[in-house]
């Protein structure tokens, strides 16, 4: 979501066209996540359970893009963007605290 805190610079067309491509390769982390969730659902769940994954993702995109435009109806589109790329990247980053507090690490043997 990084990316996206340039358009706080009002960027041409061509710009920010590119820091859409930026950000929209940056997103694609998700598909990495997939393995942890369907490792731990139960094998006899884990089809409703990548359904429900799916319909959640979806539906908290099409909030944050009904909300971004509600926004942007009162400030500008190029704040607007900025901000939820500055807010996108923060939850990013509070995430992946938050996995390495809790993801198991190896012990390494004491030498």
């Amino acid at each position: 979501m990084l990316p996206a805190l340039g358009y706080a610079c009002r960027p041409s067309f061509g710009w920010a066209l590119a820091l859409q491509v930026l950000t929209g390769c940056g997103i694609a982390y998700s598909l990495g996540l997939d393995q942890w969730f369907f490792a731990a659902v139960p094998d006899e769940l884990r089809g409703r359970a990548m359904t429900v994954l799916t319909a959640g993702l979806m539906t908290a995109q099409g909030l944050g893009m009904a909300v971004a435009g509600a926004v942007a109806e009162f400030a500008p589109v190029h704040a607007v963007a900025a901000a939820a790329g500055g807010c996108g990247a923060l939850c990013s980053l509070l995430v992946a605290l938050e996995v390495r507090r809790t993801v198991a690490r190896p012990v390494r043997p004491e030498v």
